[in-house]
């Protein structure tokens, strides 16, 4: 008879998730509680490489975070700002290395 030979290996397999951003189109910072802060939901997105601004219709930049954890609370250097539409740009680096650029409005609503 033939000697039986038996062969085993490992692999890693690493899987990504797709990217996904979103964020709200309005909400109501009015101090009732409810819908006071907007934050960016990232997935697949390396957070070393995270940025989340807001701008106002001028192009100033009215709040910026490297974190998303951080929310905006629709101020700007402590002071409301006023009912308005703002540009939100979010940029990172996926996780299997591609840049990734985000761009979108977002009301304020009191």
């Amino acid at each position: 008879t033939l000697p039986v030979c038996t062969v085993s290996d490992t692999m890693t397999v690493i899987v990504y998730d797709k990217v996904e951003l979103a964020t709200p189109t309005a909400f109501t910072p009015n101090n009732d509680g409810e819908n006071e802060i907007v934050y960016a939901y990232v997935k697949g997105i390396d957070l070393n490489t995270f940025s989340f601004k807001i701008f106002n219709r001028w192009g100033e930049i009215v709040f910026e975070t490297n974190d998303p954890n951080i929310g905006w609370d629709g101020t700007n250097d402590g002071k409301q700002l006023e009912m308005d539409t703002y540009m939100i740009y979010i940029s990172g680096i996926s996780l299997i290395g591609q840049p990734i650029e985000y761009k979108t409005d977002i009301t304020i609503i009191r």
